[in-house]
C-alpha cells in the first residue's frame, strides 16, 4: 500500500514483479491425479507425494 511502490507515481522507488515457480510437490501429485480420472474416480481417493532418493 505504500506510495513507494505505486507504478503510477513518478517519484516510486521500487516495483513489484512476478515470477513463474514451478511446486514439484503438487506437480507429481497433479500427474498421478490425472491417471484416476474417468471411470477409476472415487472422491475418496486423495493424493500425497513422497521425496525419495533417485537410484
Amino acid at each position: 500500500m505504500s506510495p513507494l511502490a505505486d507504478p503510477d507515481n513518478p517519484n516510486g522507488e521500487y516495483l513489484y514483479q512476478t515470477r513463474v515457480m514451478r511446486d514439484w510437490y503438487d506437480d507429481a501429485i497433479e500427474k498421478e491425479r490425472e491417471q484416476w480420472k474417468g471411470e477409476n474416480y472415487s472422491p475418496a481417493r486423495h493424493f500425497a507425494a513422497f521425496r525419495v532418493d533417485r537410484t
